[in-house]
């Protein structure tokens, strides 16, 4: 930090206490706000931005709260683990970090201000309640050094009206969080000054989490010339309810869904539908034929009405060659609509017939994937019950991202450590592998030294995997020391 700059805010704040004398000894004289500002006012000093938050942790106390922030700082410590993980790069722990955080409404302590402003930059869209987090210092901070003004960019963006893109990406990504209906405004009043990928940036970030005033400008994108502005559009409005083409797809699967179910060839779309078949991209790569595209669009109640059939009772039928692509299209429309009665039906008839030829053919891992937690545990249990397959373990926890509760994290490992010493085919070792490189991170941290003790204990049983339980072992350690500094201490 250059002596100009330290000196332009240290006017803001007042005089700089001795770094070297307050940084070695606490001042028992200060109290609890004297004791937050001093943390403050060294924050800007080159020392501390070299040493981070293991000195400030040595004074001995708490920082208090401060009294222009409305929660609590984390302790130091916790600080520090945060900007260590921030530093290497590692956005898991540091997402994990922050849902901390936000769950016991803490904010990040002013020590790990400076590494977070130089590191969140590009990724905090992916980071839950990471801007929030920082607390209003990190704002006053960020004024303070030319990289860091990318935090109040973000929030108050300067007025460029000679600029192409009058709405930022990164604002809106962020007002979006904040308010989607004010951020679609900012969107509607420069949406045609907009060039074609710069629509399509903004398109997809309305994908991830779809709301009802996104409809006019998706509206919009559905006149333009880019077949992949338009199919990407399209793909939101299908699923977002009462829309022009939600209620045309309902009307147009009431009809032909009684024909495929009675084994009749429906392969071509209706030309009444408020839209060109060729846009029709939603789960492409699953399908061929746009009129399955459509159905697994649809509300499964839509389904259920239509067919007057329960999901169990489709799961028991046979309907010939169809059935494996209408079973594909219900998967994902049970996905989309996250309609958790289907999810548990389609869920529970995998689990009784995976692997076998019944489910072979038929992708169940987007329904796996949105199983609610609850659910998703009681299969868990359900397999540590009865049989342990390792393959199976592994498709259900894929892409779930659901925690694996404690007293099934515990399951897990056990039955690892002792599976381990048994002579397991060189299929399920894979398959072990697999699940220990990605999805060990479900593991509740608090499992941390029920898996130490084991492993200390049996090491020398487990060579050959020991590069993936070591992985392991060092993910929990790190997120069950994150998970004491930030939810115990």
């Amino acid at each position: 930090m250059s002596e100009k700059l330290k000196n332009i805010a240290l006017r803001g704040i007042g005089k700089l206490p001795n770094p070297s004398r307050s940084l070695k000894a606490p001042n028992p004289e200060l109290d609890s706000d004297q004791m937050a500002d001093q943390v403050w006012k060294n924050i800007l000093a080159e020392e501390i931005l070299e040493r981070g938050a293991l000195e400030v942790e040595k004074w001995g106390r708490p920082t208090p709260q401060s009294a222009n922030e409305d929660e609590p700082f984390c302790n130091p410590y916790a600080a520090n683990l945060l900007s260590h993980a921030a530093r290497e790069r590692k956005w898991n722990l540091l997402s994990e970090g922050f849902l901390l955080l936000h769950r016991t409404q803490k904010l990040v302590h002013p020590v790990a201000l400076p590494t977070m402003l130089s590191s969140l930059q590009e990724v905090y869209p992916e980071i839950p309640n990471s801007i929030d987090r920082l607390g209003h210092r990190a704002q006053w901070l960020a004024k303070q050094k030319e990289s860091w003004i990318w935090l109040i960019d973000l929030i108050d963006p300067p007025n460029e009206p000679n600029s192409p893109n009058l709405i930022r990406l990164d604002h809106y990504i962020w007002k979006r969080y904040q308010d989607p209906a004010q951020a679609n405004e900012l969107l509607k009043n420069c949406w045609l000054d907009l060039d074609t990928p710069m629509r399509l940036k903004f398109v997809e970030c309305m994908s991830r989490k779809p709301h009802s005033t996104d409809i006019p400008i998706l509206d919009l994108s559905l006149s333009t010339r880019s077949s992949k502005l338009r199919q990407k559009a399209l793909s939101i409005l299908l699923i977002l309810p009462n829309t022009l083409q939600a209620k045309a797809t309902t009307n147009f699967v009431r009809e032909i869904l009684p024909d495929i179910w009675q084994g009749k060839k429906v392969s071509t779309l209706s030309n009444e539908l408020p839209f060109k078949g060729s846009d029709v991209a939603t789960h492409k790569s699953y399908f061929s034929n746009p009129v399955y595209r459509l159905i697994s669009t649809v509300p499964p109640v839509i389904i259920e009405q239509t067919l007057n059939l329960a999901p169990k009772s489709f799961l028991e039928s046979d309907i010939g060659a169809h059935r494996e692509r209408l079973l594909q299209s219900f998967v994902l429309a049970s996905t989309t609509h996250r309609y958790k009665r289907w999810l548990q039906e389609l869920a529970s008839f995998w689990y009784r017939t995976y692997p076998s030829d019944l489910t072979i053919g038929v992708d169940f891992v987007p329904a796996l994937a949105s199983l609610p937690s609850e659910f998703y545990n009681k299969m868990v249990s359900d397999i540590l019950d009865n049989d342990l397959l390792f393959e199976r373990l592994f498709v259900l926890g894929n892409k779930n991202p659901n925690y694996i509760n404690l007293k099934n994290s515990r399951g897990i490992i056990e039955k690892i450590f002792s599976q381990l010493r048994s002579d397991l085919s060189h299929n399920e070792k894979n398959y072990l592998t697999l699940w220990l490189d990605q999805c060990g991170n479900q593991l509740d941290p608090r499992v941390y030294p029920f898996f130490n003790s084991k492993w200390q204990d049996q090491q020398h049983y487990f060579m050959s995997v020991s590069k993936s339980l070591l992985k392991l072992g060092a993910d929990l350690e790190e997120r069950y020391n994150l998970y004491r500094a930030i939810v115990e201490q």
